[in-house]
């Protein structure tokens, strides 16, 4: 359902992820530990969009989600049942879009 494929990223210079996979699936729970400063933060912040993702993929669904406008994460639905498809994406950003919110 959420996959993250050699996510690198962070803030400025700094790189805090390199190389990140991540696969969550459904009906499975996931738990990401690490010491303070390994990067669970900005992991989280790069799937949602609030740290720009320098290579690698951000999955959901099957619908690459990396590189959207972190506004438009709330309206992914993360936990939802059926995940939203590329088409179902950009239909949701045309109407963001046309009623003046991007």
């Amino acid at each position: 359902m959420l996959h993250l494929d050699g996510v690198t990223g962070g803030y400025g210079a700094v790189r805090v992820l390199t190389g990140l996979s991540l696969h969550a699936r459904p009906g499975e729970v996931t738990c990401v530990m690490g010491r303070n400063g390994a990067g669970k933060t900005t992991m989280l912040r790069a799937i949602m969009g609030q740290v720009r993702v320098d290579g690698g993929t951000v999955t959901l669904g099957g619908t690459r989600i990396d590189g959207l406008p972190a506004n438009l994460m709330p309206y992914l639905a993360f936990c939802a049942a059926q995940p939203p498809s590329a088409a179902q994406v950009e239909a949701l950003a045309r109407e963001l879009f046309d009623a003046g919110h991007l």
